[in-house]
C-alpha cells in the first residue's frame, strides 16, 4: 500500500494539544503520524524559558529524520510558531509537502505600519528588564470556543525573542522552498497578520501553492486557534486530509 508519514508541529507556549484531535482524525484515515512535544514546552515556564529556537528546531530535524528513515514521503504540518518550524526544515532539509496554519514569519512591520502587539518592538530590551512579561489569561468563554494548553499568566521573553529573530530569518529564504503547499489562514486573526500568508505565497518556489482562507464570526477570541476553534476545526481537518490525499495520489502516480 502507498504509504506516507506525517510530522505536526505545535505553536510557541503551547502543547501538542493544538494538534491532537487533527492528529486523531489523520490516524483514522490511516496516515501515520507523530507529533513531538518541542523542548521546554507542556512542563513550566521556568523549563520553557531556559530553551530557545535552535532547541526547537533540532527536535523538529531529529523527528524529520526519523520519519525518513522509512522511505516513505513526508509531510509537515506545522501550526503557528510550528509553521515557522515547518518552513525552516522545507528550506533545509528534504521535505515532500507543506501545510502551514496561521504560520508567522513576521507580526511587525515598520513600513506599512504592522504589529499583532506594539510591545513586541521592545522584546529586545524588554527581556534584560523583565524576563517574564504578565499578560491577561485568556477567560473561560474563550478557551470553551477555542481550547489551548498552554503556559498562560506570562510570557517568557527570551525565548520570545529568539523565536522572532528566527523568524527573519526563515522569511529571507523563503525562496528556497520549493515542495507542494497548503496555507491555512484567518483572515481574522489577531495573533499572525493575514499579510503572512500572502508574502509567503509570493516568495516560494512551490509549483504547487494552495491558500486556504478562513473567517471566524465571533470576536471572543484571537481567531488564531484554528486546529481547535468550533467554527474552523472541521475544515482545517478535512482541507488537511484532502491535500495530502492529493499529494499521495500524485507522487506515488509520478514514481510509477
Amino acid at each position: 500500500m502507498n504509504s506516507l508519514n506525517c510530522l505536526l508541529l505545535h505553536g510557541f507556549g503551547g502543547s501538542p494539544f493544538e494538534l491532537k484531535e487533527l492528529e486523531s482524525f489523520l490516524q483514522n484515515h490511516n496516515i501515520s503520524t507523530l507529533l513531538p512535544c518541542l523542548p521546554g514546552h507542556n512542563t513550566n515556564v521556568n523549563d520553557f524559558a531556559k530553551t530557545n529556537y535552535s532547541h526547537w528546531l533540532a527536535k523538529a530535524k531529529a523527528c524529520l529524520r526519523q520519519l525518513q528513515q522509512d522511505n516513505k514521503p513526508v509531510v509537515v504540518v506545522g501550526f503557528s510558531m510550528g509553521g515557522t518550524l515547518a518552513l525552516n526544515l522545507a528550506q533545509e532539509d528534504k521535505v515532500d509537502a507543506l501545510i502551514i496554519i496561521a504560520a508567522p514569519v513576521f507580526l511587525t512591520r515598520i513600513f506599512p505600519p504592522l504589529a499583532s502587539d506594539w510591545r513586541l518592538f521592545f522584546v529586545p530590551i524588554l527581556k534584560h528588564i523583565k524576563p517574564f512579561f504578565p499578560v491577561k489569561a485568556s477567560n473561560p468563554q474563550s478557551r470553551q470556543i477555542a481550547p489551548w494548553q498552554g503556559y498562560e499568566g506570562c510570557v517568557a521573553l527570551w525565548p520570545l525573542d529568539s523565536f522572532l529573530k528566527n523568524m527573519k530569518i526563515v522569511k529571507q529564504h523563503l525562496n528556497k522552498i520549493t515542495c507542494p503547499l497548503q496555507a491555512i489562514y484567518s483572515i481574522t486573526d489577531k495573533t499572525v497578520p493575514l499579510e503572512n500568508a500572502y508574502y509567503i505565497l509570493r516568495h516560494i518556489n512551490s509549483s504547487l501553492k494552495q491558500l486556504c482562507l478562513l473567517k471566524i464570526r465571533e470576536n471572543i477570541t484571537s481567531a488564531h486557534m484554528l486546529p481547535t476553534h468550533q467554527e474552523t476545526k472541521l475544515f482545517v481537518f478535512h482541507n488537511v486530509l484532502e491535500f495530502i490525499k492529493n499529494f499521495q495520489k500524485n507522487f506515488y502516480q509520478g514514481a510509477n
